[in-house]
């Protein structure tokens, strides 16, 4: 597959994953709990989330990083580190692209 620059400048349309909020309610995040942390203790969810939108045929994965900051995450005792948070999130949808054998691209999501 060729870089994202190229893909973009091919005019060939990417398909974009959707919404990730919905889908892990429906995998079982409970009301309250932050997304963020309940894909850190159920880092298999996610893969299975992003593994489900390659299969509909996205092209493009959209990490789980939008609440990724210190102003969601917070800065106290037992908060994750944010590097580190934004890397393992990185790595849950690299992972399902690798598993998927398809080509895919995977983009940072800022909020």
């Amino acid at each position: 597959m060729p870089d994202f620059r190229q893909a973009l400048r091919s005019g060939r349309r990417l398909v974009f994953d959707g919404g990730m909020g919905t889908m892990l309610q429906s995998r079982g995040l409970p009301p309250g709990v932050s997304p963020e942390l309940f894909c850190l203790a159920r880092p298999d969810i996610l893969v299975g989330i992003h593994a489900d939108y390659l299969r509909a045929g996205a092209d493009v994965l959209t990490t789980n990083t939008f609440g990724g900051c210190i102003y969601k995450l917070g800065t106290g005792p037992g908060a994750p580190d944010v590097v580190e948070f934004n890397r393992a999130m990185a790595r849950a949808a690299r992972e399902a692209v690798l598993a998927s054998g398809r080509e895919a691209f995977v983009a940072g999501s800022v909020g």
